[in-house]
């Protein structure tokens, strides 16, 4: 084993040397962000900033570092740390047909790269349930072609583009009352409300659609009626590209693109603030790394709006009439975030805001303090406030708690947190474990809460740069930034993870989920994206958890496999989820509902009762999915 991995070492220590230039940005799907992250709890790498996607250069190099710690390797974790390095180092010749091109100057001054693939993927996913109505089946076949390769040593890019030819229908549960509209033609407050829609052909809170922007429907190449998303089947597109270069040994990256980011998560998947399934949009990023324990990060980018028409039809009064829904999200995205990372300990803190396109050069300067540059502004923009702090055992485990503040009264004697509405955040709480004697095994937990109105905002009109509604929800495409729950929601969730060889992987995820109706009768305000506070009497608003309307109550048990070779003639990889759910509803005694929001009659003591009614009804479900993924 020892003689073994030495000639592992040298050769990984000399690949990293000669290839050290690449800065592409990596995939957040990738599998490799899962073994650096047990790396880490194992104490064998230096801890990696909360900031990714990382480059190939910081991978390779982390990699690197273990080398150190051979005589803990077991022979299947160097076999499977060397199949990551294989995959991540540059070709030395040039390989060429219809689907693959390589080449690789092998000059180390000036050095020149081009790599081009095709792949093509295909899923079938569908769900069986006791409400025959819910009965679903979803499918998507993706080609999809990528390009990457370097400038010089400190330069590298990359582009990716695909087409989704999907087929995915959606369930209609009803309407969500938001809020009223208080600018229109005649001066008169309008309600307003929103369709709400489900997609029972995968598990709950698991689909992350491939395509952005518009779809077409095959069948006649509009994108007539439910804008936005594949009815029937239909064709949607995707782009992304990044610029990314390295400076001072990685002391500072900077990059440019419309890529998938991910930032301030103590756990893949887990951040309160820009989280992996966040959709992609177009953004300068920094971070810099003046010394090994501090680490700052800025990033400045555009929201894109979200091509779901049914939003605009119901959603606002047609000030304009014939006006596109286009007009309503027209925003910015400004973040920076200081952490501290001392091994055994890590502690950030950082701000954000989504503020509307106009020229206000106070949100992108990477120092500025954007709470009070907006005081100097009116207060017409959406800010927030976020923090996260871990404790780390190597070999052991790590620990964290997570804070995201999106409105807040600093009154706390006459505000209880707790209670008042305009109290608006999401906390976390987790532990990640390493199993002993399983490698590249863990167990860990966590509990999410998003409270009511979190990621929405009041909408603007008539401002000084606009005269209609201008949405600053936190969201970009129609999706939050932010954590995958919707507002008015927490989560319980349970992950086993395991991968037993170079090629296989397992995952058992169990979630206990309960959220706010938003439809029916017993719609609970501040439970969608699109909720807005009430203009008047917003003082007199609380909220009640589970004691204030109705409540869905989830359980999600789910098993998923994945085998893959990417060092093989076509690299492939073959996946699939099996996973069953339970929900139901819970209602409190309608004389004490009120619709306006206002709780007067409810507290935490309201009782509620276990339903099952045509409008909340209980759901038994089992649902499959199976894909692959062929790089040929």
């Amino acid at each position: 084993m020892k003689k073994y991995f030495y000639i592992f070492a040298f050769l990984l220590f000399s690949i990293t040397n000669i290839f050290a230039q690449t800065n592409t940005s990596i995939n957040l799907e990738d599998d490799v962000y899962k073994i650096l992250d047990y790396a880490e709890l194992k104490g064998w790498i230096d801890p990696l900033p909360a900031n990714k996607p990382y480059t190939q250069q910081v991978i390779l190099k982390s990699i690197n570092q273990i080398w150190n710690y051979e005589d803990q390797l077991t022979n299947l974790e160097a076999d499977i740390l060397w199949d990551y390095v294989e995959k991540y180092t540059k070709p030395s010749k040039l390989s060429n047909n219809i689907f693959h091109l390589a080449f690789n100057n092998e000059d180390e001054k000036i050095p020149f790269t081009f790599n081009y693939d095709f792949s093509l993927t295909g899923q079938i996913s569908g769900g069986l349930y006791n409400l025959y109505a819910r009965d679903q089946y979803g499918y998507e076949l993706i080609p999809e072609i990528y390009f990457d390769g370097d400038f010089s040593k400190y330069i590298s890019w990359n582009f990716d583009a695909l087409i989704d030819v999907t087929s995915m229908p959606l369930y209609y549960l009803g309407t969500y009352y938001c809020g009223q509209d208080w600018y229109n033609t005649s001066g008169d407050y309008t309600d307003r409300y929103i369709l709400k829609y489900i997609n029972t052909s995968y598990l709950p809170y698991s689909y992350n659609r491939k395509w952005d922007g518009k779809i077409y429907y095959l069948s006649n190449l509009s994108t007539t009626g439910l804008e936005g998303w594949p009815t029937q089947i239909s064709a949607g597109l995707n782009m992304t590209a990044d610029l990314r270069s390295s400076f001072f040994d990685e002391k500072l990256i900077l990059g440019l693109g419309r890529i998938y980011r991910e930032i301030g998560g103590m756990d893949n998947g887990s951040s309160l603030v820009l989280n992996s399934r966040a959709r992609a949009f177009t953004g300068l990023d920094m971070q810099a790394n003046p010394f090994p324990f501090l680490n700052f990060t800025f990033l400045f980018g555009s929201l894109e709006y979200p091509s779901q028409s049914y939003l605009n039809t119901l959603w606002y009064p047609q000030v304009i009439y014939g006006a596109d829904d286009a007009i309503f999200f027209q925003n910015n995205y400004t973040l920076n975030m200081v952490a501290i990372d001392l091994k055994y300990f890590y502690l950030d803190f950082g701000s954000s805001v989504v503020w509307p396109n106009r020229f206000a050069i106070g949100y992108i300067l990477p120092l500025a303090n954007f709470v009070e540059y907006q005081n100097h502004l009116g207060d017409y923009d959406n800010l927030q406030m976020f923090g996260d702090m871990k404790v780390r055992y190597p070999g052991l485990g790590e620990a964290w708690l997570s804070l995201f503040i999106d409105e807040t009264e600093l009154n706390i004697i006459s505000n209880n947190p707790f209670y008042y509405t305009r109290d608006m955040y999401a906390y976390q709480a987790g532990i990640k474990y390493l199993l002993p004697n399983i490698p590249f095994a863990t167990l860990s937990f966590r509990y999410t809460k998003v409270e009511p109105y979190c990621y929405t905002h009041q909408s603007l009109n008539n401002t000084p740069w606009y005269n209609h509604y201008i949405t600053e929800n936190y969201t970009n495409d129609g999706y939050c930034i932010g954590y995958y729950l919707d507002p008015n929601s927490d989560e319980f969730r349970l992950d086993f993870d395991l991968k037993p060889s170079s090629n296989i992987r397992f995952n058992t995820t169990y979630q206990f989920i309960r959220h706010g109706a938003d439809y029916g009768s017993q719609q609970v305000p501040g439970s969608s994206l699109y909720s807005e506070l009430p203009i008047f009497n917003r003082v007199n608003l609380r909220k009640y958890f589970l004691h204030d309307g109705a409540y869905e109550w989830s359980h999600i048990l789910s098993l998923s496999a994945a085998i893959e070779s990417h060092n093989t003639k076509f690299p492939f990889k073959i996946y699939g989820t099996i996973g069953g759910v339970f929900s139901y509803f819970t209602m409190i005694d309608s004389t004490l509902y009120d619709s306006s929001g206002k709780a007067e009659n409810c507290n935490f003591s309201t009782p509620f009762t276990v339903v099952n009614t045509e409008e909340y009804p209980m759901t038994f479900g089992l649902v499959m999915s199976l894909g692959f993924k062929i790089t040929l």
